[in-house]
C-alpha cells in the first residue's frame, strides 16, 4: 500500500469543522454521541511534533523498529495492516501528537527495519513489547490502542490480556491462524472500544461480530463505501473517521 496522502489528507481534517453535517450519512451504534473534537482553525497547520526513531525489544528478543512523536502521558500505538508499514500511519500519528499525545508507530518483525522472520501470528507479542516500551521508555501512565485490519485483530487480542485505557479496531477479520478474535476475547476487554468499517468492505460483518460480542462501553461506526484499514483515513469518509476516532480518544484517554 501506498503511503498515505499527508497532504490530501491534512487538507480534509482542515475541513473537519463541517463534518458534523457529513456525520449524518454514517451509522453510529453504542454509546451517547461524543463531543466534537477540538481541531486546529482551517486556516491553521498542525504544529510540529517532534520524532525521532526508535527500537525496543520483545518478549523473545527480536529488537524492532518504529518512529515515536510527541510526548504526553497518554501514548497512541498504532498497529499496521498486512500491506501498510509503520509510516503510513505517520499523517494519523501527528494528528494525535499534534493534541499533546505520544504517538508511536513501529513494523512488526521481519519487516523494514525490525529484526527476526515474519509472523504475524507473533504480532500480539511485538505490540505488547511496544506498550513495555511506552510505559517503561517513555514514561507512558495511559495507553490507546489503534489497528487496522490484521493490526485491530492484533489489537484485540493484546488488550484482551494488557490493561489499557482505549482501544480502536478497524476493518479487521475476526478469524486469522493464531489470531482468532473470539467472543471471549472480545468480552475480556475492559477498555472502551471503538469499531469501525465500511458498510462494502469484506471484513464488516466481522466487525459487527465483535461489537455484538463486546461488554460497554462500546461503539460502532460503519461509513459508506468499501474502503478498508488505514484507507478509511483516505477515502470520502476520511474527515468524518478521524474526528470520531479524535473524540472518542479524547472522550476516554485525555491527553495528559
Amino acid at each position: 500500500m501506498r503511503l498515505v496522502r499527508a497532504l490530501a489528507f491534512m487538507a480534509a481534517a482542515l475541513l473537519i469543522l463541517g463534518g458534523a453535517t457529513a456525520c449524518a450519512s454514517a451509522s453510529t451504534v453504542g454509546s451517547p454521541a461524543t463531543p466534537t473534537a477540538t481541531l486546529p482553525a482551517p486556516t491553521a497547520t498542525l504544529p510540529p511534533v517532534p520524532m525521532r526513531a526508535v527500537t525496543f525489544s520483545t518478549a523473545d528478543h527480536i529488537q524492532l523498529a518504529g518512529e515515536f512523536l510527541g510526548s504526553g502521558q497518554t501514548v497512541v500505538i498504532f498497529s499496521n495492516q498486512t500491506d501498510s508499514y509503520a509510516s503510513d500511519w505517520l499523517p494519523i500519528a501527528r494528528q494525535f501528537a499534534a493534541r499533546g499525545y505520544g504517538a508511536l508507530v513501529y513494523d512488526y518483525r521481519g519487516t523494514r527495519e525490525s529484526q527476526g522472520q515474519r509472523n504475524i501470528s507473533a504480532g500480539p507479542t511485538d505490540l505488547k513489547a511496544a506498550i513495555a516500551f511506552a510505559k517503561q521508555q517513555q514514561g507512558a501512565r495511559h495507553i490507546v490502542l489503534i489497528g487496522a485490519s490484521i493490526g485491530g485483530t492484533i489489537t484485540a487480542n493484546a488488550a484482551a490480556v494488557v490493561p489499557v485505557a482505549a482501544v480502536a479496531i478497524l476493518s479487521s477479520p475476526s478469524v486469522w491462524p493464531g489470531l482468532d478474535v473470539t467472543d471471549a476475547v472480545m468480552r475480556a476487554i475492559t477498555a472502551p472500544k471503538f469499531l469501525a468499517d465500511s458498510e462494502g468492505d469484506e471484513y464488516a460483518s466481522d466487525i459487527q461480530g465483535m461489537y455484538n460480542a463486546a461488554n460497554q462501553p462500546k461503539e460502532l461506526h460503519i461509513y459508506p463505501g468499501s474502503d478498508h484499514g488505514i484507507a478509511l483515513f483516505d477515502g470520502d469518509n476520511a474527515t468524518m473517521v478521524l474526528q470520531q476516532l479524535l473524540a472518542f480518544v479524547q472522550r476516554y484517554a485525555a491527553a495528559g
